[in-house]
């Protein structure tokens, strides 16, 4: 639909633009902050498509968590201890990061710890998590990260699970209260941010790149990044990131939730914590995979009836529970867990495939996706 704009519309929002971001979730927002604290001169404006972002920033489960020991067992059978625990240590940085940008803040951040449930036939041995923890030290610093502790099965009345893995480096926010915090922290720099806005081409012409929205209206900006994870093949058809849908189910217990903290389960493919009053529960996507890598907003019901399934049986066994709320969110996943942070033109930047730890990563990698802008020879900002 084209649109025409005002004057004072086009003054403020679409000229002498430096830096314009695609996507307004936490890649995004971080990105505009990090620039903005480098060098505050700069006019950056961020566009988004959805009134509210609709990917993984504010429709995830909330969990600042850095991967469970099988994740990383798993991680490791595919990778070099050198690539997953340099992952690890970017993603416990990052959200140190958040926590310090936010500061005072309210993100509903509780650091309760987190917990690896696993049956009998998932076991993992002692001289396993020897090996993670030291690596996890030699990466961080911190000493003994994971700890069996069994004993938190019978506390919060877990049935059907034979291990329990605990750290207590873990910890729960609510992500919206985070973006709210993020958009904040950019507009009160001077950010400017367009909701409902897509974009419909972009062309790098060498000396600045020119964008294409409302049908027909273009604007010029020296530089461009694009931090829309798991949309990214919408802009980038080729770029190696596919969105993969995950469930999130949102449960009212009869007798209350005996949980408290962030849970994982199978590799991290379901996952489960308290919230509010009630109990929340995600992933499962590992029972229809394939399908599971799409981008529409649809309730897989198969993988609905197994996170059903899996809480009668494992947390609320003794009680009834009612079905609340239930949404889908898009991950950005690739052939790698390494986020994608680079150039591919004189003046586009790609930040994208947060792997689904975005709220651990996010903020590092919009840190990184503005080094890059500013680094950029072709043109000196400010």
């Amino acid at each position: 639909m084209q649109r025409i704009q005002s004057y004072w519309e086009e003054k403020y929002y679409f000229r002498d633009l430096d830096v314009v971001i695609i996507g307004a979730g936490i890649v995004g927002l971080s990105t505009g902050i990090s620039l903005l604290e480098k060098n505050p001169g700069l006019k950056i404006l961020i566009l988004e498509r959805s009134s509210i972002p609709y990917g993984a920033s504010t429709r995830n489960a909330g969990f600042a968590c850095f991967g469970s020991p099988t994740e990383l067992l798993s991680e490791l059978d595919q990778s070099s201890s050198d690539e997953v625990f340099e992952l690890f240590a970017r993603r416990y940085a990052g959200i140190q990061s958040l926590l310090s940008r936010t500061g005072n803040r309210k993100i509903g951040y509780e650091k309760l710890g987190g917990h690896e449930v696993l049956t009998a036939d998932q076991e993992i041995s002692t001289s396993q998590i020897d090996r993670l923890n030291h690596y996890i030290n030699g990466a961080t610093g911190i000493s003994h990260y994971f700890k069996q502790r069994n004993e938190l099965l019978t506390s919060f009345d877990l049935k059907g699970f034979t291990q329990c893995i605990y750290t207590l480096h873990e910890a729960c926010l609510d992500p919206m209260l985070m973006l709210q915090a993020l958009q904040q922290i950019y507009q009160q720099q001077g950010g400017r941010i367009l909701y409902g806005v897509n974009l419909e081409d972009w062309e790098d012409q060498g000396s600045s790149v020119s964008l294409k929205i409302f049908g027909d209206y273009h604007f010029n900006t020296s530089d461009l990044v694009i931090a829309t994870n798991g949309f990214a093949q919408e802009i980038l058809p080729d770029i190696d990131v596919r969105a993969a849908r995950n469930l999130v189910l949102l449960l009212r217990p009869q007798k209350g939730t005996p949980v408290r903290g962030c849970f994982h389960y199978h590799k991290g493919y379901v996952y489960f914590r308290h919230c509010d009053d009630k109990l929340l529960i995600g992933g499962g996507r590992h029972t229809d995979i394939e399908n599971e890598y799409t981008s529409e907003m649809n309730i897989n019901f198969q993988i609905q009836q197994y996170l059903l399934d899996f809480v009668t049986k494992h947390i609320l066994h003794d009680q009834t529970f009612e079905l609340v709320s239930q949404w889908p969110g898009i991950l950005g996943l690739g052939s790698a867990r390494k986020p994608i942070i680079q150039k591919i033109s004189g003046h586009v930047v790609v930040a994208v495939r947060l792997s689904g730890i975005g709220i651990a990563i996010g903020t590092l990698v919009g840190s990184e996706a503005a080094e890059l802008v500013l680094n950029n020879p072709q043109k000196t900002h400010g």
